[in-house]
């Protein structure tokens, strides 16, 4: 019996277990990419070793473990009917990321970004230069997410009390405090545009939908590129500014992450 048939019966064993469709076409992809790669050898440990080391170039951890999960379902499966002899399903190893290691800027850098010249067209405005930094600002200043500042309304901010409430990760509620010169930057940008209290801070217009993402991801690439600066420092490097910075004023674990919410990511 050929390898193929062998694919073909464990794919339909899976979907008769109630394996998802995704999880049983992912399976396919890996083992047509294996059988094109071992066609003309037998299934042993060290051909389906030798493939998987032949796989991880080029290719992200995340996906190299997806391949390694699929040999060892397979070969368990070959194994359980007889098929091959030896448990390669045991011997098989997956591979573990790297240690996370975030991109650090000081916070010098992170003020020349923000006051970054920029030439203006037709097209932009004085406001919209507003709108930029005072976001740069926020994420900077307060070590928010960006998806978190996105959210933010004129309701939120507490400004006799420099401080201002917002539904975080895992649906987090935290407060978290403004410094002084954000809060001035701040009421300055709601009176010039005379924003409502349901109205997002960063809308582009009063009263529109939440601002996309992508908004704030180009015009940081174009100031990196005015500044000659690397294209790896992205939004949420601004977060890491943060979290750095109050680790070394001093502040101790817990205080941080009631500052920012859990921040693993």
């Amino acid at each position: 019996m050929t390898k193929k048939v062998h694919i073909e019966k464990f794919l339909a064993y899976k979907q008769r277990e109630g394996m998802t469709p995704l999880t049983v076409t992912r399976h396919r992809y890996n083992l047509s990419y294996f059988l094109n790669y071992n066609r003309r050898r037998k299934i042993l440990l060290s051909n389906v070793e030798r493939f998987i080391d032949y796989y991880k170039d080029g290719h992200r951890p995340a996906t190299v473990r997806s391949v390694v999960n699929t040999m060892k379902c397979f070969t368990r499966f070959l194994y359980e009917r007889g098929v091959i002899r030896k448990e390669i399903h045991t011997r098989l190893k997956n591979v573990k990321d790297e240690p996370f290691k975030p991109k650090l800027i000081s916070p010098q850098l992170v003020r020349l970004i923000i006051d970054c010249p920029r030439v203006w067209s037709k097209y932009h405005s004085y406001i919209d230069r507003r709108r930029y930094d005072l976001f740069f600002e926020l994420l900077s200043g307060c070590g928010l997410r960006c998806s978190e500042t996105l959210n933010l309304k004129v309701s939120d901010f507490d400004f006799t009390n420099g401080e201002f409430t917002l539904l975080g990760k895992g649906s987090e509620i935290r407060t978290v405090p403004i410094p002084m010169v954000i809060v001035s930057n701040l009421l300055g940008w709601i009176n010039e545009k005379t924003l409502k209290p349901n109205d997002y801070i960063f809308a582009k217009e009063r009263g529109g939908r939440r601002p996309s993402r992508m908004t704030f991801t180009s015009e940081l690439k174009k100031r990196l590129e005015i500044l000659g600066l690397e294209r790896s420092i992205h939004l949420h490097t601004f977060r890491h500014v943060f979290i750095t910075e109050a680790y070394r004023a001093g502040l101790d674990c817990m205080k941080v992450m009631k500052l920012v919410g859990p921040y693993e990511s």
